[in-house]
């Protein structure tokens, strides 16, 4: 079991060496994980075996190999078929998604020119008709054909052993909007939010669990535009990171370390729900809401669920962390204490965003309703520090962790909150 440094989860440290460790830690988890699913499934029937083209691409370079494994259509899958007991009443969606995992993992190998020279033809077995690639950013689809064929910067759709057509992948032009070559279909699935930054909103979905819901508010987290175009939550998301990348460039850093994608998931103007998997780590499920800072503190609120959610692969935080419940500072119904310290590690980091834009004199800040929401979360605060105070049960990180949560804590308490 890795141990890591837990007070460099809460807030930016130098380098962020920490986040980068845990990341570097957890993609080799996921590679095994990968591998023990690739050597147990023989039914996709790949010539050679996936295994072995996995272990070649491996050797070619393995850093691009386990970047590619993140990737949202491949990471989720891999912890869910490897936990489907976990998942009860979806083995359907995981079987489905494991299924298509070889094309997930071949197209983006193809694109960076990690397969055998020889190329790879898929046409035996469960075949998917759709394939994604999220580092891509589109879909392909079989208009016609029987499978696919994968060479390096190439794929193809076969038919009675032939040639139906192909897709240069190292084509720039390539946007998934452009007219369906024969017998191959594309689409456009992810939408990057600032050029060149990674972080990219998702017009499509393959997290197999992601209709689980553990928010009495909530149904779900099925992929919505809730009615707005593509454009306006580009530039809702745009601008939020605008203001962390001006205010918070130490977070924003973070950010362009583990986020990958945001998938939205409806529209509200009287409230903003959000939502964070274990097994989707890199990923964000957000409703769209008018008020920009609104936008931004969940932002920043579900990034630091997902080092949380990095961190959990390894050490423990709490010896009692799921059993009893407690009343929650930010949620109507009682929670573990996993649950509170989630909320706590979330909205600190929040409160100190408000300060920073406070000191900076931001616009948004000269506001009555900006410091009644700060009093607010400082409260929350309070209430959610008080819990873990007197029930919580702390592993040696998770007293680290608690440190830096009360010294932070402390630091707004001195501040205080101008009348």
């Amino acid at each position: 079991m890795k141990t890591f440094d837990a007070s460099a989860l809460l807030t930016p440290k130098a380098g962020h060496q920490t986040l980068k460790e845990l990341k570097e830690a957890y993609l080799k988890e996921l590679l095994r994980e990968t591998l023990l699913i690739a050597a147990q499934n023989r039914s996709w029937n790949l010539t050679p075996p996936f295994y072995e083209l996995l272990a070649g691409a491996l050797k070619k370079n393995s850093k691009a190999v386990l970047e590619v494994l993140s990737s949202p259509e491949i990471a989720p899958t891999v912890w869910c078929a490897r936990r489907k007991k976990d998942f009860p009443g979806f083995e359907k969606s995981i079987e489905a998604a494991l299924a298509a995992l070889p094309g997930s993992l071949l197209l983006p190998l193809a694109a960076r020119g990690l397969l055998p020279e020889s190329g790879i033809s898929w046409e035996k077995g469960t075949v998917p008709f759709s394939l994604t690639a999220h580092s891509l950013g589109f879909s392909l689809t079989l208009k016609e054909g029987t499978g696919w064929r994968f060479e390096n910067g190439r794929v193809s759709a076969l038919g009675n052993s032939h040639n139906q057509g192909s897709v240069n992948l190292n084509s720039e032009t390539l946007l998934g909007r452009r007219p369906a070559v024969a017998g191959i279909s594309s689409e456009l699935c992810y939408v990057t939010l600032k050029p060149p930054r990674p972080i990219k909103l998702a017009l499509k979905d393959l997290n197999p669990i992601s209709s689980i819901e553990a928010h009495p508010d909530k149904a779900g987290n099925a992929l919505d535009l809730g009615g707005h175009s593509e454009e306006d939550w580009r530039a809702s998301l745009a601008q939020c990171l605008d203001w962390i990348l001006e205010l918070w460039p130490e977070l924003f850093e973070e950010m362009e370390i583990l986020l990958r994608q945001i998938v939205p998931v409806g529209y509200s103007d009287t409230k903003h729900l959000s939502a964070s998997y274990k097994e989707a780590v890199g990923t964000i499920y957000m409703t769209l809401h008018p008020h920009l800072l609104t936008m931004t503190e969940a932002l920043i609120h579900e990034f630091q669920h997902n080092k949380m959610n990095l961190a959990s692969y390894f050490d423990p935080f709490l010896e009692n962390a799921f059993f009893p419940l407690y009343k929650s500072p930010v949620r109507p119904d009682p929670r573990p204490l996993w649950g509170v310290l989630l909320a706590v590690h979330a909205f600190l980091p929040v409160a100190e965003f408000y300060r920073k834009m406070r000191a900076a004199h931001h616009p948004v800040s000269q506001t009555p309703d900006f410091e009644k929401r700060l009093a607010e979360i400082d409260e929350k605060n309070r209430e959610g520090m008080d819990t873990l105070r007197m029930h919580a049960h702390w592993t040696p990180a998770g007293r680290a962790l608690m440190d830096e949560l009360e010294a932070l804590e402390k630091r707004h308490q001195g501040e205080g909150v101008p009348s």
